[in-house]
């Protein structure tokens, strides 16, 4: 189940993005919720993928109690592969738009069950590739704003550029700064 409780509000015009994203932001904006589709949204962690289905329910106006007829987030749930299957198929009968949200190293095991993955492949299937600068950036200072932090512009550029480049390097950079800071407020030197 996706965590719709994350404090910063998740909507499109919160999104990060660079070329490449504003593209997707604008192919899931298009998406309607009938009749049934499969919206399959590829991107390692922390790359905003449950941000832009979050988006996606909140602004077809969605009541927050039927988000899980419409989304399997596969790093949240670990279902077998004949339920992610079915879990489609329901969402077919409801003829309801369905997101499946995974990582890139889910593909072969959606690989193993060939229904599923053919339900997949028939679908839109969007990519979130590497981020920017700018993406890693906002990434970091969020993470840190999560947690009741600041660091200043100059920082947070500072740090974009010298991470490694995945999403979820950010977020643990995120994390390790603001730990440190929250160290550092109780122990000062």
């Amino acid at each position: 189940v996706l965590d719709f409780s994350i404090p910063l509000p998740m909507e499109f015009e919160n999104f990060t993005t660079d070329e490449s994203l504003a593209q997707i932001v604008a192919q899931i904006r298009a998406v309607p919720l009938k009749p049934y589709r499969v919206v399959h949204i590829i991107g390692e962690s922390g790359a905003g993928k449950s941000h832009l289905v979050t988006s996606w329910l909140k602004w077809r106006g969605l009541p927050q109690t039927q988000w899980h007829q419409h989304v399997y987030d596969h790093a949240e749930e670990h279902l077998p592969l004949e339920e992610i299957f079915h879990t489609i198929n329901r969402a077919w009968q409801r003829n309801n738009t369905f997101f499946v949200v995974s990582r890139p190293d889910h593909l072969m095991q959606y690989q193993k069950l060939p229904d599923l993955y053919s339900r997949l492949q028939s679908g839109l299937t969007l990519s979130l590739s590497q981020p920017s600068d700018i993406v890693l950036q906002t990434i970091l200072e969020r993470r840190l704003i999560r947690q009741g932090m600041m660091l200043s512009e100059g920082q947070i550029e500072f740090l974009g550029k010298r991470m490694p480049r995945s999403c979820a390097d950010a977020v643990k950079l995120g994390d390790l700064i603001a730990l440190q800071i929250a160290k550092n407020k109780k122990n000062p030197t």
